[in-house]
């Protein structure tokens, strides 16, 4: 159970870095309280500069990627991948590369 647990913390690390790397913010903010959870990452969809819930969430799973969506009062505002299960490296990788992918198309970040 140990190990699993570890492969998760390891997971939202990786994606936790890699949202940071593409200029993304992380939800919620942390307090002293708070942490982040090692079973899903949520993450702040760039509205502000113009992307829309569609272009990203609808962009990736054009290409096979699925990511849930907000609920509730952040429905369009936030995104969330899971870290847990039987998740591998390679998925990881590929959910990063083509959020990467969506964040160049929808000019968040230039390549």
């Amino acid at each position: 159970m140990e190990n699993r647990i570890e492969r998760h913390r390891g997971m939202a690390k990786t994606f936790r870095d890699a949202v940071n790397g593409l200029g993304l913010r992380l939800f919620p903010k942390l307090n002293e309280v708070s942490d982040y959870s090692n079973t899903v990452t949520a993450i702040e969809i760039p509205v502000a500069n113009g992307v829309t819930d569609e272009q990203l969430r609808g962009g990736m799973r054009k290409r096979g990627v699925i990511v849930a969506g907000g609920q509730g009062k952040l429905k369009g505002e936030i995104f969330r991948i899971a870290t847990m299960g039987n998740i591998t490296e390679r998925e990881v990788m590929k959910t990063i590369q083509v959020l990467e992918e969506m964040l160049v198309e929808n000019e968040f970040i230039k390549k």
